[in-house]
Parts: structure tokens; sequence; C-alpha cells
């Protein structure tokens, strides 16, 4: 009776303890009781005693201390806990599938992990709930190198794959990932190959040859990952390690990329091109050729890629290499075409001229993609002058036209508000080549580069193309919709947009009249139209609730050397009509960024506006006038009356006339 008494005693002592270890670990800080408990319990001496089953074997269902030390992180109590559960018979598991042993991979315990692995543990039968990760993973995610080798050295399967489809290999060559709290997360450090070369040659000691091209769910090879996750902290020495142990460079992802596209998807500063370079210098060393060649799911190449990534020395390097430098993609874009899409600038593709020159590879400068669009096209399209220049001097045909119809003087004109100074240029330039452009040719809408320009409310551009040439007996003035296909891009309440509208149209206008074009009154209402969408009509308290803080700053903008913005501002719309031109007012909109143009203009923009259309406005609406009072008031009379109305209300004395008469 004596000894079941004691036998009580003992183990109600065992389970107050457990108890005690497992709360201290939910509000355990470095300074807290709860860490001088579990010190003061492994001092003393206390070993766990696993409660067994029927059998006599030690019952490892249980969350113990140590599990709650794992889940909480706490590093430096997991080997303090590991001397009171010291039982290599009692692997317990908690709720969620986490055994001691995986405790012991995570937190570098190599003991501990060696005498579970004597005592005959099987380490490829534990894996991670939820990530499959076995004890491998874990080691690698943890940075336990110890542990990696004892685990390798005890028969862990070096090619075992994750719920991710990963080996062990994977996880080296790609920068290291934990699971906490149920999600992977990136943890940079430095990795070399110095444990690749561990995991191959310890698995080579055991008869476990590495599947060196093992393929994740995504399709990554270990040197996809190596190839693509080559940066700071992480050797590109690694990619030739894999290589020469037999890695094939021509496997493809999911995405249908191989590992040579990765490494041409290089920052320009960065070792993209070194990688590159490497990756293919290697390949002289086996029997294995790179395919430099190869396509992604979309058609890509690795030289479409280096190019979109601007990276030099990885386009010489693949060039030089053999690859096509014209080859297209699935919509027909060949490398140059990407080039005059992207955001790089005319000196890479002058570098992609030159080394294709020195191959002696011709570059298809004509080459169209499924819209028919050449590379010229899109350059101009990108407002990209010197690329397009170097286009038309490498023998571009300019008069080629994409799937619309259009030419790239259409696009010229289309995009003109970039090419203000450019389009003298491009005809210099075709006309030196020996190749005329076609100045009428007409889109798949009827519609000419002079109809562009005109709706893309260029004066200049209309000018020059008068002074070439273009033809004006079959003229149609554009429609409302045809100006908003190309005024679209500017921020619709800015005050660039209603100063260009402003004075692109009418110098537009302008320009037209002096070639021999005469307006309706259609026409002239259209243009009017555009000046109401885009409210380009003065509120008259607008100028006075800002005039004193616009006083300050207008005395010092020059719109004319003789003439500043407050000066103007004061003007009557007869006085600057004579000093001004709508060349002038275009001439001031360059000179300042779109941005700037709030700041310095303000509120005095409709004023400005209404100063520049006034003439316009005034002309057109006086035989309307004179209709709708029936011609009942003189003449003088009537433009006594007009002088005092709003531009706005001569807009609707020329509607009201037009509905009168339809």
């Amino acid at each position: 009776m004596h000894e079941e008494r004691e036998s009580r005693r003992v183990v109600f002592m065992y389970k107050k303890i457990e108890r005690l270890l497992v709360q201290a670990m939910s509000r355990l800080w470095h300074d807290d009781p709860g860490k001088m408990i579990v010190e003061f319990v492994a001092r003393s001496g206390y070993k766990d005693k696993p409660d067994l089953g029927q059998d006599g074997k030690p019952i490892l269902h249980r969350t113990t201390a140590l599990h709650r030390a794992s889940r909480l992180e706490l590093r430096n109590l997991i080997s303090v806990l590991f001397e009171i559960y010291d039982r290599c018979d009692a692997n317990y598991t908690d709720e969620d599938g986490l055994t001691h042993f995986q405790v012991a991979c995570m937190a570098g315990c190599n003991e501990v992990v060696e005498k579970f692995l004597e005592h005959g543990l099987d380490p490829n039968l534990l894996l991670m709930p939820k990530t499959g990760d076995s004890p491998l993973h874990l080691a690698l995610r943890h940075e336990r190198t110890d542990v990696f080798e004892s685990l390798l050295r005890g028969g862990a399967d070096p090619n075992s794959a994750n719920e991710m489809g990963r080996t062990p290999l994977h996880l080296i060559c790609r920068r290291s990932f934990r699971w906490e709290n149920g999600r992977e997360i990136l943890n940079i450090y430095r990795r070399d190959d110095a444990t690749a070369r561990a995991l191959f040659e310890l698995s080579d000691e055991k008869f476990h040859p590495v599947q060196v091209d093992a393929q994740d769910k995504g399709g990554d090879t270990p040197l996809h990952e190596a190839v693509f996750e080559i940066g700071p902290g992480n050797s590109s020495s690694l990619v030739k390690y894999l290589r020469r142990r037999g890695a094939n460079p021509n496997l493809a992802n999911t995405l249908e990329r191989t590992p040579l596209h990765y490494a041409s998807m290089r920052e320009p500063d960065g070792d993209g091109g070194e990688l590159a370079e490497l990756f293919l210098d290697v390949d002289g060393e086996i029997d294995r050729t790179v395919q430099v060649d190869a396509r992604d799911e979309d058609g890509w190449t690795p030289l479409h890629h280096a190019v979109s990534w601007d990276s030099k020395v990885a386009i010489e390097t693949l060039l030089r290499r053999g690859a096509d430098a014209n080859l297209p993609n699935e919509q027909g874009w060949t490398p140059l075409h990407v080039m005059c899409e992207e955001k790089y600038d005319s000196d890479s593709a002058e570098f992609f001229f030159k080394i294709n020159d020195d191959i002696q590879q011709k570059v298809h400068v004509d080459a169209q993609e499924e819209e028919g669009n050449t590379p010229l096209h899109l350059a101009l399209k990108e407002g990209k002058k010197k690329m397009a220049e170097l286009m038309l001097r490498r023998g571009a045909n300019s008069n080629l036209a994409n799937a619309e119809g259009l030419t790239a003087l259409h696009f010229l004109c289309k995009y003109v508000h970039d090419f203000f100074d450019f389009i003298e240029l491009f005809f210099k330039i075709s006309q030196e080549k020996h190749q005329p452009l076609k100045i009428d040719a007409q889109d798949n809408l009827g519609r000419t580069p002079l109809q562009w320009a005109v709706a893309s409310l260029s004066p200049d551009a209309v000018e020059v193309l008068l002074d070439r040439g273009a033809d004006l007996s079959s003229f149609v003035f554009p429609i409302e919709s045809h100006f908003e296909e190309c005024i679209r891009k500017y921020r619709r309440e800015s005050i660039e947009l209603k100063l260009r509208v402003t004075a692109g149209a009418l110098g537009v206008v302008e320009n037209l009249e002096k070639g021999g074009f005469e307006l309706d009154r259609g026409d002239a209402i259209t243009i009017m139209n555009l000046f109401a969408k885009y409210k380009v009509f003065e509120k008259p308290a607008d100028l006075a609730k800002g005039w004193c803080k616009f006083e300050k700053k207008a005395k010092d903008i020059m719109v004319k050397p003789d003439l500043s913005l407050f000066d103007l501002v004061r003007l009557r719309p007869k006085q600057a009509t004579k000093l001004l031109t709508y060349s002038d007012y275009l001439k001031f909109l360059k000179k300042y960024p779109a941005d700037n143009l709030n700041q310095l203009i303000g509120t005095c923009a409709g004023h400005l506006c209404e100063t520049m259309s006034r003439k316009f406005f005034k002309d057109w609406a006086l035989d309307p006038f004179m209709e709708l009072t029936r011609c009942r008031l003189p003449i003088l009379t009537s433009e006594m009356i007009i002088e005092e109305l709003p531009n706005e209300d001569l807009r609707n004395i020329c509607l009201a006339a037009t509905r009168l008469n339809s």
C-alpha cells in the first residue's frame, strides 16, 4: 500500500513538472522567471519519463515543452530542454505532427540527431506536415550544415521531394526559405557551392546518386534555381559546378523557360551578363550544347529577355555564341521590336547593331509583328526620336504600312507632340536614302498623315506637310472622335491640355487656311466643341480669385523677350492678337514641363485661352448672329454686341443658327 502511494506521488510530480515546463514556454522572455524555471529543472537532473502503453513502449503522441519552444523559436532553450527530454526511444509528436527529431534538426542539435539515428530512427519517414519537408530540408532551411551531413551519413534520401516537388538540391541552389506560421519566409544568407559539394560527395559515398535534373512542380531544376537566384551572397560558381556535374542546360520549366532564359534576365549593371557568359563558357568543357535560341511559352528567346533587361554583356555573349537576332516571338516581335518598345535609348540599339555587324549578321529592320508594326513604327509610337533616326539610317522602309494601314509618316503625325522638332529631319533622311515618302498615303479608314497632324493639333507638322506637297484638294477636316483619339494621352483637367488644345487647334486652322483650305461652319463648330469638351472657356471668377498670387510671379515669366505673362494678361484680346501668333503660344508651352504649368500659369489659363481664341469665335459668330436676328441690326451694331459676349456664348450662337437651318 505504501509503495502504491509512493508511485502515485512520483507520477503526480512528473506530470506537475511537465505542466510547469509547458506553461513556462507561453510566457517566456529573456529575463522571465520561466527561463529560470527551465534551467533550474535541467540542473536538478530531472529527466522526462514517457507514459508506457500496454505493449510497454512509450506513448509518443504528446505535446511537450520542446514543441512549444520550437514553435516560439526559443532557440537558446532548446538545447537545455533536450537535457530533460533525452530519451531517443521517445520521439514525441505533437498535435500538428512535429517531432522532437525534427526540432533537433531545425535547432542544430547535432548530438541529439546522431543519437536518434544511432537508435535506428529512419529520417526518410519523418516528413513535416503541410510542407512535406524531410529532415534534410529542415537542416538546409535553418542553415544546420553539421546536421545536414549527419543526416546524409545516417541514410537520408538526397532526392526526397517536398510538397512543392523541391529536393534538397533545389534548396541549396535557391536562397534560403523557411516555414513560419504556415508561410514560406525568405531568409537571405550567404550560400556558395560548398553545401552542394557535400551533398554530392556524401551521397556518392552512400551510393545514392543525386538527381541533378530533378524538376519541382513548376518544372524548375536546381540549375534553374541556381541561375535565377544569383545575387548578393550567392556565388555564380554553383552554376558552373552543377553544369560540370551533368546538369542539363536545356530542360524547360512549365513556362518553357530554360536556365539560360533566367541567366539573361538580369539587371544591366548586375552580374547577369557575366552569368550568361559563364553559363555558356562551361559548354566547351562538357559534351552538351546549350540551345541559345530556346523559346519560352511566349516565344521569347534568351536574347529577347537580355534586350528587355538591357543587359549588354548578355546580349553580346548570346549573339557571339550564335543567337539569332531576328527570331520572332509569338506576337511576331523580334529583339529589335522589344528594344524599340522598352524604355531604353538609342545607345542600346547602336550597340546591338554593332555586335551584329561584327559577326556579319544582318538585322531585319523592317520585320513586321502580328499587327504589322515594324521597329520604326514602335520607336515613333514611344516617342524615341534617336531610335527612329537610327532605324531610318539603317535602311528602314518608312512606307511600309501596318495592319491598320498606318505608315511611319502616319505614326509620326499621330504622335507628333513628341516629334515637333523631328519631322523635318524625317523628310531629310528619307530624301538622302532616296526613299520618297508617300505623303498622301491613306490608312484603312482613309485618313492621310495631314489629317492625323490636324487631329493631333500640330501646326508645325501641318506646315511641313503642306510645304512638302500634301494634297488639300480632297482633304476632309477631322471629326471630333478623331481629335479625341489623338488628345486622349493628356490629363483631361490639366492646364497643359487647355493651352495646347487652344493654341494647337487655332494654329492648325491658320496653317490650313494659308495653304488654301477653307473651313466651313461645321468644321469651326468641331473646334468650338473641342473647347467645350476640354473646359477651355474662361470662368469670369477664375482670374480675379487668384490675381494677387498670380501677379507676384507672372512679372518674371516671359512669353516673348519683350512681353511678360503679367503684361499679356492685362492686354485686350485685340491687342494680344496683334502681338502674338499661335506659334508664339506653342513655343511658350514647350519651354516649361507640363507639371510646372499649374504653378506658373495657375488661374490665368482660362483667360489666356479666351484671349487666344477671341478672334476665331468672333469671326465665326457674326454671320450666325445675323441669321438669328434676321439681319434686323446693322453689321456694326452686331459686331459691338458680339464684342461683349464671352466665347462660350458665341459658340451657343453658332449652334443655334445651325439647328435653325437644319
